[in-house]
């Protein structure tokens, strides 16, 4: 849809330059009609980016959290003896 919108958007501008002040105008009633559902799809595009980057901070907290359970086993299983390695 983003390349569709934007070759429709080029070939205006073309036709823009091109034509020049023969161009017929658009109306303001057409701008209120296709503002609409462009904003929607605005926010569509927007809440789906956040959905995608909460779940990659999601991910990347539950690795850490991982990662840091790993080291704490890795030490007490190296050093079992030593209370101040162990209690890192």
């Amino acid at each position: 849809p983003t390349l569709l919108t934007s070759a429709c958007a080029c070939i205006a501008a073309i036709a823009k330059i091109r034509l020049g002040s023969n161009m017929k105008p658009l109306s303001p009633f057409m701008h209120g009609v296709l503002g609409l559902p462009m904003g929607f799809m605005l926010v569509f595009r927007w809440n789906n980016a956040y959905e995608r980057w909460w779940g990659g901070r999601t991910e990347l907290g539950l690795l850490l959290m991982h990662c840091k359970n790993l080291g704490g086993q890795f030490c007490t299983w190296v050093a079992p003896e030593d209370q101040q390695l162990a209690t890192r």
